[in-house]
């Protein structure tokens, strides 16, 4: 059950980091948001 939960706010805390990394690759590149909401 405590193995569960944490593998949950583990992934929650991983999936924060990679979107604030994709965010954040974004805004670095200039690419076209338009065409980056297709993935979000």
């Amino acid at each position: 059950m405590l193995k569960e939960v944490m593998l949950e706010k583990a992934n929650k805390y991983i999936d924060i980091i990679y979107h604030n990394l994709f965010i954040q690759g974004i805004v670095e590149t200039n690419i076209d948001p338009k065409a980056i909401c297709h993935y979000l």
